[in-house]
């Protein structure tokens, strides 16, 4: 019985050691990891919506048909005169959710995209949608010419979430901010 009481004594003590130091730990990290997260935002705004200030409106989730999501709106301004938006979205992929900035010009079409989070897709093939080759195929599409991209062969869940996503960006603009800053 001693022994019992002894070694569960012991587990609750490494348990409280190993729990504190866990919190310890997030919370010196917490603000660097958001720090980073951001940074790599605003580099992937800046890719897809080039020479842009940024100014982030206040909008709910959005969640279309696809389940697709857009989680963040941002203004894309040149010369303080609103040039378009940058989406940040997301979609199912075939390992789980991709997410990405996409660039809208005030006309409805595409100005970039970038992948911001492809790491459970397959490496080799789903992880391919992060590359210049498949992503540049995106540039000047717009929601009658988004048909047209070819999937990337053997990748075809990945490449279908990447679509339904920037599918979502443009559901979005068009039902919401089409028409503005004309």
């Amino acid at each position: 019985m001693k022994t019992i009481i002894k070694n569960a004594l012991i587990l609750t003590l490494i348990t409280l050691v190993a729990g504190t130091a866990l919190a310890f730990v997030y919370s010196v990290t917490k603000e660097p990891i958001e720090l980073s997260d951001k940074k790599a935002t605003m580099d992937a705004y800046s890719v897809v919506f080039e020479n842009a200030e940024f100014e982030e409106l206040n909008i709910k989730d959005y969640s279309d048909e696809n389940n697709s999501t857009v989680s963040a709106v941002s203004k894309a301004k040149k010369e303080g005169k609103l040039a378009g938006y940058v989406f940040t979205c997301a979609s199912k992929g075939y390992g789980g959710d991709i997410k990405l900035a996409v660039g809208v010009d005030l006309s409805g079409n595409i100005t970039g995209i970038s992948v911001l989070d492809a790491s459970n897709e397959t490496p080799g093939l789903g992880a391919r949608v992060k590359e210049d080759k498949f992503t540049a195929k995106f540039k000047n599409v717009n929601s009658d010419t988004l048909s047209d991209v070819d999937a990337i062969s053997g990748a075809t869940y990945s490449s279908k979430g990447v679509k339904n996503a920037v599918f979502a960006s443009l559901k979005y603009f068009n039902d919401n901010l089409k028409g503005e800053g004309k």
